[in-house]
């Protein structure tokens, strides 16, 4: 593909670049209601082409993100604090499986 307009080109890319973002949080809800209705890790992960374990990973990472983030939506936290509640809250879930 040649393309002469380099505003074009860049066009182009930014909607590839928003569609992949899409597509990537898609695929995260897809995941997260797969195993909230007991899909295997091991299934979920042959699907998406990687691992169990690195479908677990993302999933966590992306848990603990959104969890960081509620954390610091508190005013009275700075970075630090809220990384530091989240990573209890997130130890916590997991003694209890």
């Amino acid at each position: 593909m040649y393309i002469d307009d380099m505003a074009k080109v860049l066009e182009e890319l930014k909607e590839v670049a928003d569609e992949i973002s899409r597509l990537e949080q898609r695929r995260d809800q897809l995941a997260t209601v797969a195993r909230k209705q007991g899909v295997p890790w091991s299934q979920i992960g042959t699907v998406l082409g990687v691992s169990k374990q690195a479908a677990q990973q993302r999933q966590a990472r992306l848990q603990f993100g959104e969890l960081v983030g509620r954390m610091r939506a508190r005013s009275d936290l700075n970075e630090s604090a809220a990384m530091e509640l989240a990573l209890e809250a997130q130890r916590d879930a997991r003694s209890r499986r």
